[in-house]
């Protein structure tokens, strides 16, 4: 079976050597396809590969794989350091540095650090990100803030808030933005230096213990540390026996937004002999997970694959309890039944299907027993869970308290599994590499008949294309063209006189509104009082009552007129004629492309799903550029001078310093708006050639595909050598 992979490896490498350029677009699409890195299947790389697997004394390897949380860190330091919190548990994806295990005789940490092209990489994806959120949140906040009809300054803060939250639920729903959010995350952790040397930093620690190990990583790995943002990998050689032989690789996660660490993660698991995925109890083989063994599984050679259900404490409480007597023995195995169906109902696909149900936390907590004060608050919730919900089983009275945790932790079933495994060595490596064999012989086959079929799609296309009827195609077609042009031409020429007399009818309509409402508020507050002179007992010089007229004179009550009429503020109205414009926009917009469907539609069948929508995002961007951010109204809040009644000259003063106020703000919302007038907004939208648009794509298309048949019998002649060499592989 070697004889005949390096035979076909051989015969493959010479074709795509003599053949890589002409058919360099087939060879990328059969290789997005079958997501191959075509590099793994040439000679070079099998041969080194096999002579990797055939090296004498070669190590097993274990993958450690599974979510973030999942309790990996648990189970290895239950199986290597008898349950003592020796290796870091990570919070985040990216606080989960790539970790591999393996012996040596004293103990040592080796540590990689991110190249600075690396925290760029992670910089733009989280950039991505933190403008996604800022514009998504913005948006929303102003539909808020103008659905609400009368909004406080302390309202406001609350509206930004609560649009921060929901954009922020929202995005947690979008697997891509999910994924960008991991490098946001780690690019802008808190307590992270922003700025470090790494040529600064240690790339080894050695002289270490034990006990101390934990507190030596954490500035390296912890969730709060120094440098955990400049962590790529670390490897830790230990010093215990249980490690003799093996090499056991804790992946951080295979969906990686860091592009190097995620490749450095792919090349170690390609490496690994034997797969352990560890997926919590209570929410076993989510969607993430059982991606996660479909990646793993696409992997050639790798068949030695057991699933391990942990934290299976959490999953002890509720109905579980219930079903099985109050036994957590019993409902372990309860536990175990229930997920072995589920992955039968779901058809998870998988050659062993037995999952050990484990907890890595109770066995660190059977460690501690003695030493309560050193629980962390895990270990804590496990110990409150297991005494309160089975007494029965766990007293801190109990002489077999010890024993019984670390029974139901089922460590030792994982350690049988690790020496089942390591037993087994040799018949493991064995069988991976003759899997390793069959599994690339297959793919080259499938490679090349994948190959096979595009070169013969495109061969029937050449002969099916007579050029004379293409071109007698394409004649009509010209002419079908230059009819639409017009049709196009006419609805686009309708659409901008229309949007910019509707515009410009909207905002002169909506400023003299302003005018008029700004004008009666104020006037509602000057009050015409007549103030009536009452006559009194008064004398002339003889001593007679005088004669007397009743008089009036009015009186301006001010008060806070002026300051009420700041009820308009600029953010309202720059909102307001913002979203008033829209409305006017969209209106329009949509009716120039349902008339543009129904005229091109016969000629560009796929207009309603992809020309319709790029044309859609073009106007969309020139409305919101040049007409919608340019709309920023300000108006100048005024003094309130005067207050109280005000007669006489200073009745007469404050009426004048009202129709100045008004004249102001009417002066301010011109001066602002002065851009929307008719001939100004057909100018913004004739930036876009529509006729080009729509129409570039089809007639290129077929120009294109009329040079190929021009070139029928040099096409046909290569197609079919290519296609003959193919067949020879």
């Amino acid at each position: 079976m070697k004889e005949k992979l390096i035979k076909l490896s051989k015969s493959f490498k010479n074709f795509i050597f003599k053949y890589n350029d002409l058919i360099e677009k087939e060879i990328n699409i059969v290789s997005n396809k079958l997501e191959i890195d075509l590099d793994t299947l040439k000679l070079d790389s099998i041969h080194h590969k096999i002579e990797e697997m055939e090296k004498a004394g070669k190590l097993l390897q274990i993958g450690i794989v599974g979510g973030v949380k999942a309790g990996k860190s648990s189970i290895l330091n239950a199986l290597i350091f008898d349950g003592k919190s020796i290796l870091p548990k990570a919070a985040t994806p990216m606080t989960a540095s790539l970790t591999t295990l393996s012996y040596g005789e004293e103990l040592e940490v080796n540590i990689e650090y991110f190249t600075k092209e690396d925290l760029l990489n992670i910089k733009n994806k989280a950039d991505i990100y933190k403008l996604e959120f800022k514009n998504r949140t913005e948006k929303l906040y102003d539909r808020m803030v103008n659905d609400s009809p009368s909004v406080s300054e302390e309202d406001f803060e609350k509206i930004k808030n609560k649009a921060k939250s929901q954009v922020k639920q929202e995005m947690k729903n979008d697997e891509y933005f999910q994924y960008l959010k991991i490098a946001y995350d780690h690019y802008y952790m808190e307590d992270s230096n922003q700025e470090v040397d790494v040529s600064m930093l240690p790339k080894k620690i050695s002289n270490l213990e034990f006990t101390s190990l934990s507190d030596q990583l954490k500035d390296f790995v912890g969730v709060k540390g120094k440098y955990t943002k400049q962590v790529k990998a670390v490897n830790i050689k230990i010093p215990v026996d249980i490690m003799r032989n093996l090499i056991i690789v804790d992946s951080p996660g295979i969906n990686d937004p860091v592009e190097s660490r995620e490749k450095r993660t792919m090349e170690l698991i390609k490496e690994c002999d034997v797969i352990f995925l560890i997926s919590r109890a209570s929410q076993f083989l989510p969607k993430s997970d059982v991606e996660l063994l479909e990646r793993i599984q696409k992997i050639e050679g790798i068949n030695e694959i057991y699933l391990i259900a942990s934290q299976s404490d959490l999953a002890l409480i509720g109905s579980i309890k219930e079903e099985n007597d109050g036994n957590p023995f019993k409902a372990i195995g309860g536990i175990k039944e229930i997920l072995e169906e589920s992955i039968i109902k779901n058809n998870i696909q998988i050659g062993n299907k037995e999952i050990i149900v484990s907890s890595g936390g109770c066995y660190s907590l059977a460690s501690k027993i003695e030493q309560q004060d050193f629980l962390d608050s895990n270990e804590e919730t496990i110990k409150k869970n297991l005494l309160s919900e089975y007494s029965d089983y766990f007293s801190e009275q109990s002489l077999a308290l010890v024993e019984r945790l670390k029974d139901i932790s089922n460590i030792s079933e994982i350690l049988d599994l690790l020496e089942m495994v390591r037993n087994k060595k040799d018949i493991i490596l064995y069988e991976r590499l003759n899997e390793f064999i069959v599994a690339k012989i297959n793919l080259i086959n499938k490679y090349v008949e994948e190959l096979k079929n595009i070169i013969n799609i495109g061969i029937e296309e050449i002969e099916s294309n007579d050029l004379y009827s293409l071109k007698l195609k394409n004649k009509e077609l010209k002419k079908s063209i230059e009819s639409k042009k017009e049709n196009i031409k006419s609805n686009y020429n309708d659409f901008m006189s229309l949007i910019a007399r509707d515009i410009q009818e909207e905002v002169d309509g909506n400023r003299n509104n302003y005018k008029s409402n700004i004008d009666n508020l104020v006037k509602n507050y000057i009050k015409n009082i007549e103030e009536k002179i009452t006559p009194s007992d008064w004398y002339d010089i003889k001593g007679h009552i005088s004669f007397y007229l009743e008089k009036t004179r009015p009186v301006l009550h001010a008060n806070t007129v002026l300051m009420n009429s700041n009820l308009i503020t600029s953010r309202r109205l720059t909102q307001n004629y913002r979203n008033f414009i829209r409305k006017i926009y969209e209106k329009d917009r949509d009716k120039l492309l349902n008339s543009l469907s129904n005229s091109i539609s016969s000629l560009i069948k796929d207009f309603e799903t992809d020309e319709k929508y790029i044309i859609k995002n073009k106007l969309d961007a020139i409305y919101k550029n040049e007409l919608e951010n340019k709309i920023e109204i300000t108006v100048k809040t005024p003094e309130n001078k005067y207050n109280g009644n005000l007669k006489g000259c200073y009745a007469k003063k404050y009426e004048e310093y009202v129709d100045e106020y008004i004249k102001s703000f009417e002066f301010s919302i011109n001066e602002n708006l002065k851009n929307f007038d008719q001939q100004k907004i057909e100018l913004i939208f004739s930036k876009i050639d529509l006729i080009e648009e729509i129409l570039s794509n089809i007639t290129e298309n077929y120009r294109l595909l009329e040079i190929e048949i021009l070139n029928k019998e040099n096409s046909l002649i290569q197609k079919r050598t290519i296609k003959e060499s193919l067949e020879k592989i």
